[in-house]
């Protein structure tokens, strides 16, 4: 059985480790580890991970980490509650940064579309995640509201 819950203090060196374990950069998680949602075993260890940054009401989507554990089902379930919690949060609209085409049906699913860089708030585009994902090659950005 997998739990799911927000990091505390005590999972910041945990998580750093599970973020790097898939090349994920873990710049700002000593600071905003209240942000990242985990999906942990039965045994304490992470099987999946995100996180999300405030501007103002938007939100960046960052670190959306999974083990080859986690099945189709407990993605669905995890990503959901997540979107639920940061719309309690008081995020209205959700950005996220791909560079995996193959992704692009998924967030589809979850009623994100593809927007241009232009179009996205400055806060959103000062994050430090944003300008870094950025410079990807075939970086998408993507958007939802979350209400």
């Amino acid at each position: 059985m997998s739990a799911m819950r927000f990091a505390t203090e005590q999972d910041v060196d945990k998580l750093i480790r599970f973020l790097g374990q898939a090349e994920v950069n873990g710049t700002k998680v000593d600071r905003i580890y209240p942000q990242f949602m985990l999906l942990e075993d039965e045994n304490g260890v992470i099987q999946a991970t995100i996180g999300y940054e405030k501007a103002g009401s938007d939100g960046l989507l960052r670190s959306l980490v999974l083990s080859p554990a986690v099945d189709k089902v407990q993605f669905l379930r995890f990503f959901q509650a997540f979107l639920i919690y940061i719309q309690q949060q008081g995020v209205e609209k959700l950005y996220l940064i791909t560079n995996k085409k193959g992704s692009l049906p998924l967030f589809h699913t979850f009623g994100f579309t593809i927007v241009e860089k232009d179009n996205v708030p400055e806060g959103i585009q000062d994050l430090e995640h944003f300008q870094t994902s950025m410079k990807q090659q075939e970086a998408f950005v993507l958007f939802s509201c979350t209400g």
